[in-house]
């Protein structure tokens, strides 16, 4: 038969658990993994951004050297024809004749013929 000293009560009678030490080690470790998640994460949403905005700025430049492109792609050259020729080499001939400055509407110099470049993608 063993016979139980008050020493064996003691440490038997001890519940079992986590000492102050262990809890506060626990809580601070804790709290410093939770910040360097959340300072990956940050990281990480700073620099989606920044790449997201480099894209949609390359996009946006590339559609317009893309329209520039079209536009240079369907101008076309209209030569004068014999009858226009014709006419500007009549008038010039005269030397009494006041030089007359023609203004015309935006709008028409595009439909004119005198231009000789015109067009752009849409048309």
């Amino acid at each position: 038969m063993r016979i139980h000293t008050a020493r064996q009560n003691r440490i038997s009678t001890r519940t079992s658990g986590f000492t102050m030490l262990e809890v506060i080690l626990a809580i601070g470790l804790t709290s410093l993994l939770l910040a360097a998640i959340y300072s990956a994460l940050d990281l990480y949403w700073k620099y989606t951004t920044i790449g997201q905005q480099q894209v949609e700025r390359a996009q946006i430049a590339r559609a317009v050297f893309q329209k520039i492109s079209q536009d240079l792609h369907s101008v076309t050259y209209m030569q004068k024809t014999a009858e226009e020729e014709d006419s500007t080499s009549d008038s010039t001939d005269t030397e009494t004749e006041e030089t007359v400055i023609e203004v015309t509407n935006p709008d028409d110099a595009y439909t004119s013929s005198n231009i000789g470049v015109f067009g752009d993608a849409q048309s």
